[in-house]
């Protein structure tokens, strides 16, 4: 209760401090439109009041009436109905202008008025008479730079007066929660003294049936005990039967444990070379079933090839009929090139081929050539034995002179050799007249 009590103070001391936020605002707000007030006031000493009778448009029917007010003093428009008026003026004058050119249009054709000087028509009445200012006129200036302040003070006070309109809204909102908060308060309270009103009722009640209660719980506590007791005698019967049949089990145990020794030490050992005679032959048995799976392996392989190969023909015949009924769709100009087009092909292949046959008899012959560079003699110590002879008597010269001689006759012999095989594949009817 005092929590809610708490509670309640603090919600009604922030709705008094929300009333207070309020009121201030409330203050600023009248001091703000004060301020604006005294502006407007001291803006209105400044206008001068214009005669505006000038302009102003009569009907023929008055224009006795207009000539009798035309001797009265000029009117003087309040800062507030001079914008309204001024709007007014100027869509009057649009529309006469709209009305004037349509009649200008029908009776002369279009006709664009000087920007010096006013319009100056057939019909001279004096609601057609206008007095245009220039931009650079100053009154014009001020009129414009008055206007334009009453415009602004005009949407000042809008802008304030929509401001004030919505705060008053939120204010109003802000209110109605709060008398919706406090009825409901008073509610829940109201709800809550009732409840514990009837829990303390309820607790008197149950304060006799406790006592009740307890008496009965002892009773059957007493016969829960006498009830266990003749249970748990039972139970202590049964436990002593079973301790006898496990003696009797482990004594069957401790037998059957002698007997297995007795086997141990007899038998075990020819059991265990019986195991590892089988498992031997266990081990031995994936070499022999290697060798059968090698040979399943070899008969998947040929059977696989073999049906590849068929596959493959199929294909082919497959392509060659889809080929053949597509080569008829295809005009003769374009059969003929494909049909030389594969004979050039083959022709390629097959020069291909011989160059790669003539490039290996180069080779070869290259070899040959070499081979015979070495093996041979020079053919001036053939020729010239005697004189050699007589020089390696001498001994003029030595090993390392006869390496250069042999080293330079194969470096100019073998290009020599090279540029005629060349020759000889240059020319194929020499080659077969040599043949």
């Amino acid at each position: 209760m005092r929590l809610r009590r708490r509670r309640r103070r603090r919600k009604v001391s922030a709705g008094w401090a929300a009333g207070v936020s309020e009121a201030n605002v409330w203050t600023k707000m009248a001091t703000m439109t004060e301020s604006n007030i005294c502006i407007v006031k001291s803006l209105e000493k400044e206008f001068d009041m214009i005669d505006y009778s000038q302009w102003e448009r009569t009907d023929r029917q008055r224009k006795s009436h207009s000539a009798q007010t035309s001797s009265l003093p000029p009117i003087k428009w309040s800062p507030e109905a001079l914008g309204t008026h001024w709007t007014i003026v100027k869509k009057e004058k649009e529309k006469s202008g709209h009305r004037m050119t349509q009649q200008q249009n029908k009776s002369e054709g279009l006709f664009r008025p000087s920007t010096d000087l006013p319009y100056t028509g057939k019909c001279d009445h004096p609601w057609q008479k206008r007095i245009l200012l220039k931009d650079d006129d100053p009154c014009y200036v001020e009129m414009q730079n008055k206007i334009a302040v009453l415009k602004y003070l005009i949407t000042a006070k809008k802008k304030q007066m929509d401001e004030c309109k919505e705060y008053s809204k939120t204010l109003l909102d802000m209110n109605m929660k709060l008398a919706k908060e406090l009825k409901e308060m008073d509610e829940v309270a109201m709800k809550e003294s009732r409840n514990h009103l009837v829990q303390y009722s309820k607790f008197r009640k149950g304060i006799s049936g406790v006592s009740d209660w307890k008496r009965q719980e002892l009773e059957a506590a007493k016969s829960d005990l006498k009830h266990t007791e003749e249970i748990v005698g039972q139970k202590s019967g049964e436990l002593h039967r079973q301790l006898e049949e496990i003696n009797s089990r482990i004594r069957n145990a401790q037998e059957e444990l002698n007997k297995l020794k007795d086997f141990r030490d007899k038998d075990f050992p020819v059991y265990a070379l019986k195991i590892a005679e089988l498992q031997r032959e266990i081990g031995q048995l994936p070499g022999k079933h290697q060798a059968e799976l090698d040979n399943m392996e070899q008969i998947a392989l040929e059977e696989r090839k073999k049906l590849q190969n068929a596959l493959k023909e199929k294909e082919q015949e497959i392509l060659q009929k889809i080929a053949e009924e597509q080569f008829r769709f295809i005009p003769p100009g374009l059969q003929e090139l494909m049909f030389h087009n594969t004979v050039m092909k083959k022709e390629i292949e097959v020069h291909r081929e011989l160059n790669r046959k003539m490039e290996r008899n180069n080779l070869a012959l290259q070899q040959k050539l070499l081979q015979l560079l070495k093996a041979k003699r020079d053919s001036r110590e053939e020729i010239f034995a005697d004189i050699f002879k007589k020089q390696s008597n001498r001994s003029k010269y030595s090993m390392q002179m006869a390496a250069v001689v042999q080293h330079h006759s194969v470096f100019y012999c073998f290009p020599l050799a090279i540029n005629l095989l060349q020759k000889f594949q240059e020319q194929p009817t020499l080659r077969k007249v040599h043949t």
